[in-house]
């Protein structure tokens, strides 16, 4: 209130003193932007104007600011207690339970709570600790055992700050669910140390369970699980050190990690698994550069829905140091294992790890990737890369790769020969080239590599499968380009394999599936893991249900036809005990949008074994919104029905109306803005749905045609009892060009997910339809568009017809049908699967997506 007098000196809204000058809070979305949902409110870094330095480095600032109006339930300012099975409750506003200005105080298996008495000030505990469940601001604070719960606003767990405040916790919980309440939180110098707690935050704007803030301190983890389902909130906050250390962290909505400014987070041997980014990097305030260290030690880290690393710098630059070791497994949803933009300098060093996917930086921003002591990347870098492989490690090109600079002194693996590695400056080569390829290449000469220049030349060149007797090769070098020749035919020919089993990693008790495809007729497959023929697994899908550690090892097949056998790459299975396994958590169709039957039909089923209850879900029907994709023709004014299973309408919209709900749910899912309250553009929020089947058309407001989008999203936090997502039909006319009948699917979780897809044009006839599609084709894409399965007939299948059952799909009793179908086990990210006519012909069709379990 304006009339309320200020009770901290110096006030956090007017501190002038010491150099400080609160700069006005940027105008952003506080639900969107990257200081993840820490609050319009709060105020911007501090920085030392001196200096111009992100961190604020002289003494004063790293001295807590004493809070005039601040209290404790217990207070001690000086002197050594120590107490046993104590309860200690913080109840009023602005009052903390535990409150320690000086001494030593130690506590042994305390309860420590405060329910009640929200903050009078979000920005003051977010700075200083009001209303915390313990505030040290001097002295030190020891606990063995015992639990530290809140559950008001702005209720941080246990709150160091100064130099002076130092807080201990061995074995316990500390839990928080009130609006801007951190697990943990240390600010101006303090240090919180922290032996096999269990930390969880839950309320919204909860921020990071582990934070440094505001002049930042000093956080060190060893053990424990720390999870955080605040709405954007990640799981560790840094503006200053931060280790932690055999730990499993998890966030359930935001990225694994941030950091602000020059400052550092080192994972050793923690299981990471973020919502969105691994890390997130940025560099909020100031015109300098900012030097941000990130390291990963063993351990895992999983970024479901982002890069493992994304980089920017919101003012001046960010340098950013990366190094990962220790057989780190890093996985990316997006492939991306960096992205870097914004006036970035990144350096990943990898060491003795290996590590995937892609190198992204903008044309401001650069990356640099080292590989030391039996590191292998495996990658297609952009053109603001260097790579440099020592003599012990290896670089494997996955696709279309340009660099700045090449250095290799150890292993250059070439997976295609259709495209060659560029480098728009200097190539330095030696070590081994290996030409890694699925099938033995014909005769012919092939660029490998083009450089701005090139100096040195391979010592080894290598063949993976090795070439025919029959065949030789022979490397040329020129000032700036190296090409093979290859001579010779096969002496003798198998079938050419077109699709190679890819690894995967799922949840123990999931399905698992590895395919292959090959051309030519008569072909027969045996499979085998570990190098040893599997029992009756001869078919071109492997099916692998109920999966447990045993059947986790390496897996492949063997093709054989008239000429001979061929043998696929190897792919391995991993299997992993998580409490986030992979599952569909959004599913999407677009079609024509006509009259009648031609209208777009969707539906959907949620439940799953062993689960009861709701699911929170967002519906929407997207016409108008869909020009900012490049669409033309779309449906001006969609209508969107919701009918439950027995055909009773339960809701409809018309046009969203810029409702706040819906633009929450909207940030919340991830799902792209609808930017124009004034739009027809449909969407329903259902709160509580229990578990069951829905039906939404998609009709035409004003009687005209067009295309639109139907969407469904899991709008809920995951638990295994808990319903969810487990398939999606959409029923419409697929023509030709943006005509023809999608169906887009994300997939959530830390792990792999098996779905059956169908597309069936000719089945609809048995359930009375007329003028349906007669030869569907089934086409199966990632985001970055490229086909990964595609069919155009299911043949019968009985691995399918038994996958469908299993699934509680409708049966398709003509295996001769032109319907297709495909069965995949896909990780974590987006897909899209396309119907269209083999013939060019129009007409009724239905793609479904149903969760494998």
């Amino acid at each position: 209130m304006a009339s309320a007098r200020c009770r901290v000196s110096p006030c956090p809204s007017t501190r002038e003193s010491r150099g400080l000058r609160r700069k006005p809070p940027p105008a952003h979305n506080c639900l969107t932007h990257p200081r993840y949902a820490r609050g319009c409110r709060r105020p911007a870094r501090r920085r030392c104007l001196m200096t111009n330095h992100p961190r604020i480095l002289f003494a004063l600032a790293l001295t807590a600011t004493p809070l005039a109006g601040q209290t404790g339930a217990y207070t001690l300012t000086s002197g050594s207690v120590a107490t046993t099975g104590q309860t200690y409750a913080g109840t009023a506003v602005d009052e903390s339970a535990i409150y320690v200005t000086g001494g030593n105080l130690t506590l042994t298996d305390a309860t420590i709570t405060k329910l009640a008495g929200n903050t009078t000030s979000v920005d003051t505990s977010s700075q200083y600790g009001l209303n915390a469940g313990v505030l040290v601001t001097g002295g030190r604070v020891t606990l063995t055992g015992g639990s530290v719960t809140t559950a008001a606003a702005g209720a941080n767990g246990l709150f160091a700050t100064g130099s002076s405040a130092v807080i201990t916790m061995t074995g316990g919980n500390i839990t928080t669910t009130g609006t801007a309440s951190h697990g943990i939180d240390v600010t101006y110098g303090g240090t919180i140390n922290l032996n096999q707690v269990n930390v969880s935050t839950t309320g919204a704007s909860a921020s990071a369970a582990l934070s440094t803030d505001f002049g930042g301190g000093t956080l060190n983890v060893v053990g424990g699980i720390v999870r955080t389902t605040g709405e954007k909130s990640p799981a560790v906050y840094s503006t200053g050190n931060v280790t932690v250390t055999s730990a499993t962290l998890t966030a359930t909505t935001g990225s694994g990690g941030v950091i602000d400014g020059s400052n550092w987070i080192t994972l050793n041997n923690c299981t990471t698994t973020a919502y969105k980014n691994g890390v997130y990097v940025h560099h909020s305030t100031g015109s300098g550069t900012s030097s941000a260290a990130i390291t990963i030690a063993g351990g895992a880290l999983t970024a479901t829905n982002g890069p493992v690393f994304s980089l920017t710098s919101q003012s001046g630059s960010a340098a950013v140091a990366i190094t990962v070791r220790d057989d780190a497994a890093l996985t990316s949803g997006t492939s991306q294992l960096i992205y870097a933009a914004t006036n970035v300098t990144a350096t990943l060093t990898a060491i003795g790890t290996d590590l995937s996917g892609n190198l992204v930086a903008d044309a401001s921003s650069s990356i640099t990737l080292n590989a030391r002591n039996g590191a292998s990347y495996a990658g297609a870098p952009t053109a603001r890369t260097t790579v440099v492989v020592d003599a012990t490690s290896a670089w494997t090109a996955t696709g279309a790769s340009t660099l700045v600079s090449l250095t290799t002194a150890g292993n250059l693996v070439v997976s295609t020969l259709a495209t060659p590695v560029t480098v728009t400056g200097a190539a330095t080569l030696g070590g081994t080239l290996k030409v890694a390829l699925e099938a033995t290449p014909s005769a012919g000469t092939y660029s490998i590599l083009r450089a701005g220049s090139i100096s040195g030349t391979f010592a080894n060149l290598a063949f993976s499968p090795a070439l025919d007797s029959g065949q030789s090769a022979q490397l040329s070098y020129g000032t700036t380009a190296v090409t093979l020749t290859i001579t010779g035919s096969p002496s003798t020919t198998g079938p050419t394999l077109t699709r190679q089993p890819t690894s995967i990693t799922v949840a123990a008790g999931a399905t698992a599936t590895f395919s292959v495809a090959a051309s030519g007729t008569g072909l027969s497959y045996q499979w085998r893991k570990d190098g040893v023929n599997v029992s009756g697994q001869t078919n071109a899908l492997l099916v692998l249900t109920g999966a447990t550690a045993a059947d986790a090892g390496s897996y492949s097949v063997a093709v054989t036809d008239a000429g001979g056998t061929s043998a696929s790459s190897a792919a391995t299975l991993a299997v992993l005990t998580t409490g986030d396994p992979g599952r569909l958590v959004n599913l999407s169709a677009r079609a024509k949008v006509g009259s009648g039957v031609n209208v777009l039909i969707a539906g959907f089923t949620t439940g799953g074994t062993g689960t009861a209850g709701t699911r929170p879900l967002l519906l929407r029907g997207i016409g108008p919104r869909l020009t900012a994709f490049d669409l033309s023709g779309v449906l001006a004014a969609p209508v969107l029905i919701l009918y439950s299973a027995t055909g009773t309408e339960l809701d409809r919209n018309a046009g969203w109306g810029g409702s706040e709900t819906i633009t929450n749910a909207n940030t919340a899912v991830g799902a792209f803005a609808l930017t124009d309250p004034a739009s027809k553009d449909a969407a329903l929020y259902f709160a509580a749905p229990p578990a069951g089947g829905y039906t939404t058309h998609i009709v035409s407001g004003t009687g005209t045609s067009g295309l639109a989008l139907t969407e469904v999203y899991d709008a809920g936090t995951y638990a295994a009892t808990r319903p969810r997502l487990v398939n999606l039909s959409a029923r419409a006319c697929c023509g030709t060009g943006s005509d023809v009948l999608i169906g887009g699917f994300v997939i959530g979780g830390s792990t792999a997910k098996t779905v059956l897809i169908r597309a069936a044009g000719p089945a609809l006839a048995g359930f009375g339809l007329t003028n349906t599609l007669s030869d569907p084709v089934l086409q199966l894409y990632d985001r970055a568009g490229t086909v990964l399965m595609s069919n155009a007939g299911w043949g019968g299948d009985a691995q399918i017809v038994a996958l469908a059952n299993r699934a509680y799909a409708s049966a398709w009793s003509d295996g001769a049908s032109a319907d297709s179908a495909l069965v995949v086990t896909l990780p974590a990210g987006n897909y899209t699967a396309m119907v269209s006519s083999a013939s060019g012909a129009s007409g009724l069709a239905l793609v479904e997506i149903y969760d494998i379990e």
